[in-house]
């Protein structure tokens, strides 16, 4: 399964963290989060959530299901065990 970094981010650190994790913490993934940033996170959170990795919490309105906490399910663990375990690779000149 091809996960991006973001995805792999955010596994890592519901992983890390606890057994449910707020969102605030998937905008550490990068240096200034805004707006736009806000969404690609949500747009990740929803398709790990449809590969069956995250289960969402948070309330939902007429339009919208808005997410502030998230948790591994037993898949989702044990992939980000793998993903925990990875050696991050250093930026060698070639």
């Amino acid at each position: 399964m091809h996960l991006s970094d973001l995805q792999k981010y955010i596994l890592k650190q519901v992983y890390i963290t606890g057994p449910k994790c707020s969102r605030s913490e998937f905008l550490r993934f990068y240096k200034k989060p805004g707006e736009k940033e806000n969404k690609i996170i949500t747009r990740s959170i929803d398709r790990l959530i449809l590969k069956g990795m995250l289960v969402g919490f948070g309330h939902k309105t007429a339009e919208k299901f808005f997410i502030e906490k998230a948790s591994l399910t037993p898949g989702g663990r044990r992939l980000a065990k793998l993903i925990a375990k990875e050696q991050p690779r250093l930026p060698f000149k070639k």
